[in-house]
């Protein structure tokens, strides 16, 4: 029997994919000897029903079913794009268009540190607390006439009860209205 004949034998051949009947890794990829290696399955039925792989590419399923051997379903793409193609925690990030707190990734906006994208408007609120923990940086410090914070906004000392507390209730109405604010308002408030 021909290489060709005994991949065949092992295939369900179906309306959508062509699902692979014999041996199965754990990652659900079939396993196919071709001579005396071992190859994954679709690996083989695309270099023997359509042709060579390209060097330094990879045959990734458009099915996304790991046990297809469809060769209309395999395409030859480089590693990258096949693990963005995925749902691997890199591909989630990719497709991500806005930071945690809602600012939008724009290249004005965006800056790549250590291969990964980082709000330039987020890092400008940040500031550094003794012990090296970073915290969004609109931390209350004491001024001549009452308390304020960072962004320049101040709060005038209460008359009754404690000028800190009172301050720290101003402050986190303060962060509220700034965490609702919309992205360009936020942009002009940080660049001033």
């Amino acid at each position: 029997m021909t290489t060709l004949g005994r991949l065949l034998a092992k295939v369900s051949v179906g309306d959508a994919c062509w699902e692979w009947t014999g041996c199965r890794e754990r990652s659900g990829y079939g396993s196919f000897y071709m001579g005396q290696r071992r190859a994954y399955a679709h690996r083989a039925a695309y270099q023997l029903l359509v042709g060579p792989i390209p060097d330094g590419l990879q045959v990734d399923h458009l099915c996304r079913n790991r046990a297809c051997v469809r060769p209309d379903h395999l395409e030859p793409v480089t590693q990258r794009e096949n693990i963005l193609r995925g749902a691997s925690p890199a591909a989630h990030r990719a497709q991500q268009t806005h930071c945690l707190r809602g600012h939008r990734y724009e290249p004005s906006t965006t800056q790549w540190k250590r291969g990964r994208r980082e709000c330039l408007i987020c890092s400008r609120l940040m500031r550094r607390l003794p012990g090296g923990r970073w915290v969004l940086g609109h931390g209350l410090h004491r001024k001549p006439d009452g308390w304020g914070c960072r962004c320049g906004l101040s709060y005038v000392p209460c008359t009754t009860g404690n000028q800190r507390t009172h301050a720290r209730k101003m402050h986190h109405q303060h962060l509220g209205a700034i965490r609702t604010a919309d992205h360009a308002t936020l942009s002009r408030r940080v660049a001033s």
